[in-house]
């Protein structure tokens, strides 16, 4: 939301300053007002794997593939953890995610990866 206001307060200010302009100095490039579309980079932990990689092993490379392989399992891991700890905040009644909700979360993820504990026996 922020961001389209932005968007649009830069694309009026343009044509504030175009038409506060003398007709002279402005070429008729500049009065064509388009808006461009920024390319939208995609975050992801590639760069990390690679510097880890070359750390401990410097001859050897990585795919595509395999980094994207393994930036889906971080991610995955990540929203369990984010998952554990919102639900164990809820628990306990308090609308703050704290470390020691992360560090029980993440002891229960270890302890049971596949997520056995969370079914009703």
């Amino acid at each position: 939301m922020t961001y389209c206001i932005l968007i649009i307060s830069r694309f009026l200010m343009r044509i504030l300053w175009i038409n506060t302009m003398p007709q002279s100095t402005v070429s008729k490039a500049t009065r064509k007002v388009t808006v461009k579309r920024r390319s939208h980079r995609k975050e992801s932990y590639t760069i990390y794997f690679y510097k880890v990689l070359k750390q401990v092993h410097p001859d050897i490379g990585v795919s595509s593939k395999v980094t994207n392989i393994m930036n889906s399992f971080v991610n995955d891991t990540f929203e369990r953890i984010a998952f554990e700890a919102s639900r164990l905040a809820h628990y306990n009644k308090r609308s703050t995610i704290s470390s020691r909700e992360i560090q029980t979360a993440v002891r229960c993820l270890r302890a049971c990866p596949s997520g056995v504990y969370l079914r009703p026996a």
